[in-house]
């Protein structure tokens, strides 16, 4: 990570309402097996710098971007005199600077790829040796080691590293003709040790066993009845029945009317309370700062059915007068 001093980016910053140095370093690994072939491997890296500039008119408010993949405080300069014209200068002071990361305990850019395939095959054929019923199994391996730096015009200095390994197990099994799937998935805020030990191949069991377990179930009878939901299966509903609508930018855009206008309004029933909380150690979502260089913390948006408030970015609130809560986030 781009090391400079952040005064040295200062000049770049000033002259809008906000702005900010975004800075990241990436590199990735993935593979895919299917059918004891493998389909896909790939492994990359990216690096670079995204500056913006935000700018208030009433309501509305202007962005002014630009990249580079050279980092240095010059290609930020060059940047920000293409972006927007000389205005209103304000002098930066980075009064926080932070340095917070995750280690792991196996650094997965330093496993080599034959390894990472290697365990995908011995994945695939241990199912197949297990469960003769299996027909067809897909594997997918990814990791990514991201570093990053957040330098503000509100004074913060925001560096994070962050690994994440993924494991994704598809079976399908076939009895009397008939076919199910199972899946399951293995994934962390954490080094290739995720990988090593047990708990891969108990995965893909579990992922084969789902699909057996589908395929002799009872039929289910019509009408209403019970359902018993698993807490992660919960948070994933919940997450796409209300999570995303209640991401600020759809509620402005009119893509998540319900919502619009309802805060201390009761929009679910009094058992349902739904916290977003990326702090929660080791989750694959969770960070130590948002995109935008605001640290992390839990928002409450339903209490007891209550809607209490939303998700914001910096561009979001600054329309509503407000402060993000957070919760910024780029693709890279």
């Amino acid at each position: 990570m781009n090391a400079a001093p952040a005064q040295a980016y200062a000049a770049a910053i000033s002259g809008a309402d906000y702005g900010e140095a975004y800075l990241e370093e990436t590199v990735w690994t993935s593979a895919c097996l299917e059918d004891g072939r493998v389909q896909d491997v790939a492994a990359g890296s990216d690096r670079g710098l995204g500056l913006r500039l935000l700018r208030k008119t009433g309501s509305r408010v202007e962005t002014f971007f630009g990249s580079d993949p050279d980092m240095r405080p010059e290609s930020a300069e060059r940047l920000r005199a293409g972006l927007l014209p000389p205005g209103r200068k304000r002098v930066v002071h980075f009064s926080s600077h932070v340095l917070k990361s995750v280690t792991p305990r196996i650094d997965p850019t330093c496993v080599p790829l034959e390894r990472k395939v290697t365990l995908l095959r011995a994945l695939d054929r241990m199912v197949r040796r297990e469960f003769p019923s299996v027909r067809q199994v897909s594997l997918t391996y990814g990791d990514r080691s991201r570093s990053t730096r957040v330098l503000n015009t509100d004074g913060a200095d925001a560096r994070q590293s962050l690994t994440t390994v993924l494991l994704s197990v598809s079976v399908v099994a076939e009895e009397k003709g008939r076919l199910q799937s199972g899946q399951e998935s293995l994934g962390a805020l954490r080094g290739y040790e995720l990988m090593e030990g047990a708990e891969p191949f108990n995965a893909a069991r579990r992922a084969a066993a789902r699909a057996l377990a589908k395929l002799r179930a009872p039929k289910a009878g019509a009408g209403e009845m019970p359902v018993v939901i698993a807490a992660a299966a919960g948070g994933t509903f919940i997450h796409e029945a209300m999570g995303h609508s209640l991401e600020v930018d759809a509620v402005q855009e009119g893509s998540s009317p319900a919502y619009r206008g309802a805060i201390g309004k009761v929009v679910a029933p009094k058992s349902v309370t739904l916290m977003d909380d990326p702090t929660l150690p080791f989750q694959r979502g969770s960070f130590f700062f948002d995109d935008e260089g605001l640290p992390a913390g839990p928002t409450t948006l339903v209490d007891h059915g209550v809607l209490k408030g939303f998700l914001y970015d910096r561009t979001c609130a600054m329309r509503e007068g407000l402060d993000s809560n957070g919760h910024g986030r780029r693709e890279s």
